[in-house]
């Protein structure tokens, strides 16, 4: 005669799976998370290291010196920060939201070639702090300029990076 089968250790077996099976669910979401979480840090590096690489760029431009740096031309720069050489606008305490990042309204990055699967092409403005004044016995003194550069990564990560550079031109006009 056969004995009768409760199915007490199917149904244990079974509750047991589920719970691992949960557990096993809320590591997977935990270790996405964290991906995803590293993922938007490298992003963020990628973008700041794309802005420090505009804003030096910007910075050899204006000691390399050629118009409007050397001779020293301030119809080069314009409040609507034309061809991205920005005037008056220091008032503003962020200038990087007062501008357009267009290409019409701020430089490139010429000299670096960046990969577009890596970081969007950077971008920079200069805008003229203190013009340099003229003395007979100096010459030009020194100008003081304020260079703001916008770096994108590939997801949308921002970083804007600025600085003060100051250069005496050998000619003021």
């Amino acid at each position: 005669m056969m004995k009768k089968e409760s199915g007490f250790v199917l149904v244990t077996g079974m509750v047991f799976l589920v719970v691992l099976t949960i557990i096993v669910i809320y590591m997977l979401r935990g270790s996405i998370m964290q991906e995803r979480m590293t993922g938007n840090s490298i992003d963020r590096q990628r973008a700041l290291q794309a802005a420090d690489a505009v804003l030096r760029e910007a910075e050899d431009i204006v000691a390399a010196g050629g118009p409007p740096f050397d001779p020293f031309l301030i119809d080069g720069f314009s409040a609507n920060c034309a061809s991205g050489l920005c005037k008056n606008l220091s008032k503003t305490s962020n200038l990087w939201n007062s501008i357009s990042w267009s290409a019409t309204s701020s430089l490139k990055l010429s000299l670096l070639n960046f990969h577009s699967s890596k970081v969007a092409n950077p971008y920079y403005v200069i805008e003229l702090v203190s013009p340099p004044g003229w003395t007979a016995a100096e010459g030009c003194a020194m100008a003081t300029y304020r260079i703001v550069a916008k770096g994108v990564g590939k997801t949308g990560a921002e970083a804007v990076v600025q600085s003060y550079f100051q250069s005496r031109p050998k000619v003021c006009r």
